[in-house]
């Protein structure tokens, strides 16, 4: 085997025979030029024998007689590089595309970026590559001494590669796509789709505003021209021309009223040409496609790829004077325009996950298109991203596959008015079990042919939960616990019959576990008797939980204004089948976590402060996600804040030892209260409750940080969120709430695989209570 990849692996043949003269002698020829077509090389998978990782060669040329090098195109996939190697005669690479490393033996990595040329001399022990997370390509020419051009020598190591690979990692787009991740769109960004839209349908007074808006926010004249380049391989030249001319006439506007501006800048550098192009435009597009574009379609019109990897993908990607999340917001806002393209829409959508877009801040752009009257626009663009949920971002889920299929490998675009099918759920195990509670035990000896309380038991005061373990589980659980008046079912179906946060994150690969607190929904046996009363009282609860107030809903409240949705959602209330005892109910949670092992806590409610009591006393709560928690606020004995008066009473705080508190400061906690909560007081009950909780949670939170803590208070409208009740989680916007849950267990290091699934042991947890109930 010839072990220099890069030498070519076909020859040249001459393009005619020898001349003769009429007499039949041979005569010399002049040489002819020689042309080999880039259709008729063919390139081949890079031997893992000398590299590690995937990479491809592209052979251009082989040495002859006349030239001894040969030359070839490599492309290396993130991670990809040779092992350590040396050339006899010395190799000269000339950078195409990406960002790559390069290495002599005992010095320093260095970058290479596109346009750079490496001069490896003879003999000089060197690798070269890409960094981790960006695709190189590189032309290579190589000399040769005696046929050989290579020896291949040792493997470059992990720990070699990761001790530099790490300062390199930068994307082709340097300065375009290594953005730092954010939930939300800037003001700049938000501009982006609407313009978009508005040139897409050629709505002029519409695109006339949001260019005005898009410059106002920070676009320069170079980028609002790009994003409208950048338009025409969508939408087609003639909308292109039109929204150029019309940005030349809102410049020209702005200027007379003395607005100057920012010109920007053109892109850095040059485009590649030719075959370079095709490599630049085909890495380009495999990263933003996620794997290498093939397909039916693609077989059918080879041409058509061909057009997309050089053209749109090598000529329009390389121009960096236009980031690519601005390039997908521009494209995802274009096609959520225009009616009938919606398989493009969703594949695009995922493309933006793939440039650094969060899920949050294409949920935002769906609101945004919804805000400017683009009501269309919204709902395409909403049912694109909902057919690929994020794994939020976005998960090993059977839907994977489809959404990021490349167009011609997903099915006919979906009616419009059709509304998304979920993947199907793939759950690797269910079950449920009682935990904690207690056995009352009479005295006496039980007769069972003249049974009597004597002698018998009672197992009560324990909690019900329900747990399933998806497919590919993530490391930590999540442990549901459910509000006042309320059972597990208020994670399960909303009200108006979509997904709740149980299939939400089964979905995002986490474990989840549904608790049924002691003495309610299906763990209504307890150890005290009761008296339950039939009291009519719907419509307070409507208020408090702020639908809105009673028989109205509030303007844009996020609940369906479906006859039969309030009908679920006043059935899903429960009442107490026994006194409330916090202990009871905080025993009954620990236990489950001393059950299965570490976990994070997501409560609801009264359960909040109850949350914090079970995160004090155990600690396998790694950390708790806290949904408009109302009581139970804890303080460290000494800095209880006085009691907030409110329409309903004043709200009162909790003091515990320094001790116990410190416990709250060792994990991460996040409350998220949601809108229609008045910053000043009210007459209204229902809305003035929630707002003395508001306050209180945000000086407990400030309790726990002057401790060392890390605790965050959301309130959603000032993160852009509104509408949401005092059920965030069953909101019509729920995906959007689960993103911003999603974002803060990734950020907090909470969201990592395991490769065995958290399931209960069987032991059982009971605390004996002798005597009579």
């Amino acid at each position: 085997m010839n072990k220099f990849i890069l030498s070519a692996t076909m020859c040249i043949a001459p393009l005619s025979s020898a001349a003769q003269d009429q007499s039949g002698a041979p005569v010399a020829s002049a040489p002819a030029q020689q042309i080999t077509r880039a259709g008729d090389r063919a390139s081949s998978t890079a031997p893992a024998e000398y590299f590690t990782g995937k990479a491809s060669v592209a052979p251009l040329f082989a040495a002859n007689v006349d030239i001894k090098a040969s030359g070839a195109y490599v492309t290396f996939e993130p991670g990809a590089r040779s092992a350590w190697h040396t050339h006899p005669a010395g190799q000269r690479l000339v950078v195409v595309s990406g960002v790559g490393l390069t290495q002599e033996w005992g010095k320093p990595v260095q970058e290479i970026r596109p346009g750079d040329v490496v001069w490896c001399p003879p003999g000089v022990k060197h690798w070269h590559g890409a960094p981790p997370t960006t695709a190189m390509a590189h032309l290579a020419v190589t000399g040769a001494v005696d046929g050989k051009s290579v020896e291949w020598l040792e493997k470059v190591t992990d720990d070699q590669y990761s001790s530099h690979a790490a300062g390199s990692d930068a994307g082709p787009q340097a300065m375009t796509d290594a953005q730092p991740a954010s939930e939300t769109l800037s003001a700049k960004q938000q501009a982006i789709p609407l313009i978009a839209a508005f040139a897409a349908t050629s709505d002029m007074p519409g695109l006339n505003a949001t260019l005005n808006q898009g410059l106002d926010a920070g676009l320069t004249i170079s980028e609002a021209k790009e994003i409208l380049v950048h338009l025409y391989a969508y939408t087609g030249f003639p909308r292109s021309l039109n929204a150029l001319g019309e940005l030349m006439k809102v410049v020209e506007e702005r200027r007379t009223r003395g607005i100057e501006d920012a010109p920007g800048r053109e892109p850095s550098r040059p485009a590649p040409t030719g075959d370079a192009l095709l490599v630049a435009g085909t890495a380009n597009q495999t990263r933003i496609a996620g794997a290498p574009v093939k397909g039916p379609l693609f077989d059918f019109a080879p041409v058509i790829n061909q057009y997309l990897q050089s053209h749109l993908f090598g000529d329009i990607f390389e121009r960096d004077n236009l980031d690519w999340q601005s390039r997908e917001l521009a494209t995802v806002g274009a096609l959520a325009a225009m009616p009938g393209v919606e398989p493009q829409l969703r594949s695009h959508m995922a493309a933006s996950t793939r440039v650094g877009l969060t899920t949050s801040q294409l949920r935002q752009l769906t609101r945004v298109l919804a805000e400017r009257g683009e009501a269309d626009a919204a709902r395409r663009a909403r049912e694109a991203l909902d057919s690929h949920p994020a794994e939020a971002p976005g998960q090993g889920r059977s839907s994977r596959r489809n959404a990021e299929a490349t167009p011609s490998e997903r099915s006919g675009p979906r009616n419009p008015d059709e509304a998304p099918k979920a993947a199907p759920l793939m759950v690797e195990d269910q079950g449920s079990f009682a935990v904690g509670g207690g056995v009352v035990r009479n005295p006496g000896a039980y007769k069972p042919l003249k049974p009597s309380p004597e002698g018998q038991t009672l197992h009560g005061d324990h909690a019900r939960v329900f747990y399933q373990v998806p497919v590919n589980p993530r490391e930590l659980p999540l442990v549901m616990w459910h509000g006042f008046g309320q059972f597990s079912r208020t994670w399960e179906s909303t009200p108006d019959g979509r997904e709740g946060y149980q299939n939400i994150f089964l979905r995002r690969r986490f474990p989840v576990y549904l608790v049924d607190q002691p003495r309610r929904g299906g763990a209504g046996r307890g150890t005290v008797g009761a008296t339950i009363n039939a009291t009519p009282d719907d419509q307070r609860w409507f208020d408090t939980f702020r639908l809105g107030t009673w028989p109205e809903l509030f303007p844009g409240v996020q609940f369906s204004k479906s006859p039969e949705a309030l009908e679920q959602f006043f059935r899903q209330a429960v009442p107490d089948t026994g006194p409330f005892d916090a202990k009871v109910a905080t025993d009954a949670v620990s236990a489950l976590f001393d059950k299965i092992g570490p976990g994070v806590l997501v409560t609801h409610s009264h359960s909040g402060g109850l949350g914090w009591r079970a995160a004090m006393g155990n600690p396998r709560v790694r950390a708790v996600v806290s949904y408009e928690p109302g009581s139970g606020f804890v303080f460290p004995e000494g800095e209880t804040p006085p009691p907030m008066p409110s329409a309903t009473g004043p709200l009162e705080a909790v003091d515990v030892p320094l001790p116990e508190f410190m416990a709250l400061t060792r994990i991460p906690i996040v409350i998220y209260y949601g809108d229609n909560i008045p910053a000043e007081p009210t007459e209204k009950p229902g809305q003035d409750n929630w707002r003395v909780r508001l306050a209180m949670a945000k000086l407990w939170a400030e309790a726990v940080n002057r401790k060392g803590g890390d605790a965050t208070v959301v309130h959603l409208p000032e993160v852009g969120i509104r509408g949401n009740t005092h059920f965030p989680f069953s909101d019509l916007n729920n995906v959007e709430v689960a993103d911003l849950m999603s974002g803060f267990l990734a950020e907090k290091g909470l969201d990592g695989d395991s490769s065995v699934a958290t399931k209960p042991d069987s032991r059982p947890t009971v605390r004996e209570t002798p005597g009579s109930p």
